[in-house]
């Protein structure tokens, strides 16, 4: 059965420096579906991301997301605020919070002192305001964000992200992304600059969490357990391959054949 889409691109094409870096090409990523994409270095494959991100004007062409899509977005070079600590940025992710656990803490003092006739109104407001926090994070949104930021190799969170390299910034772009569980992720590299045993926790957790994906990697391995799917760029023009990195092979052998 087909599923619906997230976010579609129809016949579009780009153009950088009067190269022709996309042709007329056309990409639904579906619930439930995890993309691979694949190209030569030049291809195209980053400008096909940020398209699909919304960052970038196709110079013809249609993109389309559903209603409301929460869309993650990990870039090649994330900008983080310098000044900010790794934890304070992850953190971030979750606007609103700070507010939410302010307006639940004053409620709880409310309702030490509260008469019969205030006391409805008060745990009303009190089960509203923790549907809010869910939807922001949690109780344990500190616990999760310092967990998180150990996995992706970063255990002192307290660092300023100016004093990060570059390859630490994008780890807590990762996490930022892998908390706040938006509805698709678009992973550009997501395995750059990572060991083996990070590469091994992130294949773990995206294997538990079933968020919907297109990511650009050059980790066949990566793909493999984690892609139902594989497009290649190729030429401007992309080619869609069901299964995995093996599948693919494969399936391209034939068709070059």
């Amino acid at each position: 059965m087909p599923t619906l889409p997230l976010l579609t691109l129809e016949n579009c094409h780009k153009s950088f420096q009067h190269v022709e870096l996309l042709r007329g090409v056309s990409l639904s990523i579906g619930e439930g579906e995890r993309v691979g994409l694949l190209g030569r270095n030049g291809s195209g494959k980053s400008t096909l991301v940020r398209i699909l991100a919304g960052l970038e004007q196709p110079d013809s062409g249609k993109r389309s997301a559903r209603r409301d899509l929460a869309l993650g977005y990990l870039e090649q070079n994330p900008a983080l605020d310098p000044a900010q600590s790794a934890a304070a940025v992850v953190r971030a992710g979750f606007p609103g919070r700070e507010r939410i656990q302010s307006d639940l803490d004053r409620v709880h003092r409310q309702l030490e002192h509260a008469s019969d006739d205030e006391m409805e109104r008060l745990l009303s407001r009190q089960g509203k305001l923790e549907q809010e926090l869910d939807a922001a994070g949690g109780h344990d949104i500190e616990h999760r964000v310092e967990s998180t930021l150990h996995a992706l190799g970063l255990p002192d969170i307290g660092r300023p992200c100016g004093e990060l390299s570059g390859g630490e910034r994008r780890r807590v772009a990762l996490a930022r992304l892998l908390l706040t569980s938006p509805d698709l992720l678009l992973l550009d590299e997501p395995t750059n600059h990572l060991d083996a045993f990070v590469t091994d926790w992130l294949e773990d957790w995206f294997l538990d969490h079933r968020v919907p994906l297109l990511l650009v990697t050059h980790d066949r391995y990566f793909l493999d357990r984690i892609v139902d799917r594989i497009v290649e760029l190729d030429r401007g023009e992309l080619v869609s391959y069901a299964g995995g990195y093996d599948d693919y092979l494969q399936a391209r052998a034939a068709r070059l054949e």
